[in-house]
């Protein structure tokens, strides 16, 4: 669900979420093939047509809100691929030794492995 700002403003969360759930409660009181609904002054449709993004939108007194389309459940979510919001890349795994796209992430340092300058050994605290 996104609203979106205008001159007039920007609907709140509580007023669009209720518009929306109120159009799905009764769209099958909708004309057309855009499943055209007034909800409580909104004047609300679908978008379907063949290249439709499937996306509800609705206005009223310049205010504006759509929702985004429907997942297409044979495309990979995109976090499983790896990316977020609009292709972003997200952190790989932290078990896969890297951090945001890609980069390395530092190996321990040398007193974390038991190391000091150039390998010498450090005693360990159960050792004194």
């Amino acid at each position: 669900m996104i609203a979106d700002a205008t001159k007039a403003g920007t609907v709140g969360c509580t007023e669009a979420f209720n518009v929306i759930t109120e159009y799905f409660d009764n769209i099958d009181k909708a004309v057309g093939s855009n499943y055209m609904l007034t909800v409580q002054g909104w004047q609300c449709l679908t978008d379907t047509g063949a290249e439709g993004t499937h996306e509800i939108r609705c206005e009223k007194d310049g205010l504006k809100l759509h929702t985004t389309p429907p997942k297409d459940e044979n495309t990979p979510d995109p976090q499983e691929r790896g990316t977020g919001y609009n292709g972003v890349p997200i952190d790989p795994p932290a078990d896969q030794g890297t951090g945001y796209d890609g980069v390395p992430v530092d190996q321990p340092n040398a007193q974390d492995q038991g190391t000091g300058y150039q390998g010498v050994p450090v005693d360990s605290p159960d050792q004194n």
